[in-house]
């Protein structure tokens, strides 16, 4: 049989992407068994996507056998959860939050099967860094700031675009050349950082509207 219903990532965008209520945080996660069925995919959502659990299990074997660079999946994931914590310490939630962000939607599938794309991803290792940074923080600012229910694919396919300008950027650096990418990256990171702290200050908890029942004359 095939059931439908809300994901997570639909009911958490209705609430405005703010729990801040311990009450309401717990009604939140109960509705799909907890952050262990986040994490195990007990939960509704797209085929192949939910379990984080088996991916991050795939994505360590792929990277084991050399399939992947890991560089790209731990510097996403390490990216969006940092992210995820700034907006945790402005609006006052608990750390479930950052793992709430990583285990939803197609962040580790993404990760996993779609950055490490050798086709229409940068050359580069550093210039793979920068391109994971930055898929990132476009995923968190769509997540939390707009009105698409989800932020991965849309992420990947801009920063697709971006790829020939960072190998054109990153062309003709040594290899040698260590502090020059780590001013590079350090200053994606920290531009990173500063909009993500000013754009996700306005955000607020949106409490579900019940609608009223008409009255019988």
């Amino acid at each position: 049989d095939i059931v439908t219903g809300a994901t997570p990532n639909n009911v958490m965008e209705s609430l405005g992407w703010v729990l801040n209520k311990p009450e309401v945080v717990t009604a939140y996660l109960n509705q799909f068994n907890g952050l262990w069925g986040l994490f195990s995919g007990q939960y509704i959502g797209a085929l192949g996507e939910t379990n984080t659990l088996l991916i991050m299990a795939v994505g360590v074997y792929l990277s084991f056998r050399k399939i992947i660079d890991w560089r790209v999946p731990v510097v996403f994931i390490a990216s969006l959860f940092g992210f995820a914590t700034i907006i945790m310490y402005f609006k006052g939630m608990g750390w479930w939050y950052p793992f709430f962000f990583i285990s939803t939607g197609g962040a580790m599938f993404g990760a996993v099967f779609m950055l490490t794309d050798p086709v229409t991803s940068p050359t580069s290792i550093p210039g793979r860094i920068i391109f994971a940074i930055g898929v990132a923080l476009l995923t968190t600012l769509i997540r939390v700031k707009g009105n698409l229910p989800e932020g991965v694919i849309r992420s990947i396919l801009f920063m697709n675009m971006m790829t020939p300008l960072i190998d054109r950027l990153m062309d003709g650096w040594p290899l040698k050349a260590i502090k020059r990418y780590a001013i590079s990256i350090g200053s994606v990171l920290a531009v990173s950082i500063l909009t993500i702290a000013f754009t996700t200050s306005a955000s607020s908890y949106k409490a579900p509207v019940v609608p009223e029942e008409k009255k019988q004359t």
